[in-house]
């Protein structure tokens, strides 16, 4: 239930954000597709993961996400 009512939430206000965004010409659809493709293919394999993986698995792998990103902010 808490995913629909994220779900619900999010999806208006990212419709009204690209109607912005694409208004206001400040959207580079080159690198757009690149995101929109890796947020689709790492959905997929997120979820096939999901299944698959024990907790334990699952969250050494954020973990390790976040303190990449955390890094990579750093510097």
């Amino acid at each position: 239930m808490a995913h629909a009512t994220a779900i619900l939430i999010m999806l208006p206000i990212s419709v009204v954000s690209i109607i912005v965004y694409i208004s206001n010409f400040t959207i580079e659809f080159d690198t757009a597709l690149y995101v929109v493709l890796g947020s689709v293919v790492g959905g997929v394999l997120g979820s096939l993961l999901l299944k698959k993986l024990s907790n334990i698995w699952i969250r050494a792998i954020f973990a390790l996400v976040m303190v990449g990103a955390g890094i990579k902010m750093i510097w």
